[in-house]
């Protein structure tokens, strides 16, 4: 497919610091999940639930299914956004990876009772705190993407400052 006159690099576009976290931390986060909802069931289910809810191996298909969309955000992020150098296709992918995000902080609410549970910091463990902080921080950083926040601009657009217009 070849790249119109109004390309704008990723890699131009958005700062190194969000590139490497979107692109190699996050999918080894990723990894880990999957990991973890394949084999270590139990530890996941009382992780996110604060020993609330016990693990049922009938509900093993559930924790593949979720390992599987990991593993498919994983190749998006490692192999699919550092092959394709379109700020464009960041952002779509973003965009869809934003919805996954808001469902996935309800489902970490309701894991716990709700909101106001959620919201009480006092009761997190390790576990909870290392799975909103790795999760919210890239949530930020593809809102940043969508919206243009924190990217190099240009001439007012919502171009890259150094990105190189490809013909």
């Amino acid at each position: 497919m070849a790249l119109s006159a109004n390309h704008i690099s990723a890699k131009a576009a958005v700062p190194f610091f969000m590139r490497f976290t979107l692109t190699v931390l996050e999918p080894l986060f990723a990894v880990n999940g999957t990991i973890l909802t394949l084999f270590g069931q139990s530890a996941y289910t009382s992780g996110v639930t604060r020993n609330g809810v016990p693990y049922y191996a009938d509900a093993q298909f559930l924790y593949t299914q979720l390992g599987s969309l990991w593993l498919v955000m994983a190749f998006h992020e490692a192999v699919v956004l550092n092959l394709v150098d379109d700020l464009r296709v960041w952002r779509l992918l973003s965009a869809g990876w934003l919805i996954s995000d808001v469902f996935y902080h309800l489902s970490a609410a309701q894991a716990v009772g709700g909101w106001d549970k959620f919201f009480t910091l006092s009761e997190w463990s390790s576990f909870e705190v290392a799975c909103v902080v790795t999760a919210l921080a890239p949530a930020l950083m593809r809102i940043c993407i969508v919206f243009g926040v924190s990217l190099n601009k240009s001439d007012g657009g919502v171009a890259a400052s150094s990105a190189k217009k490809v013909k």
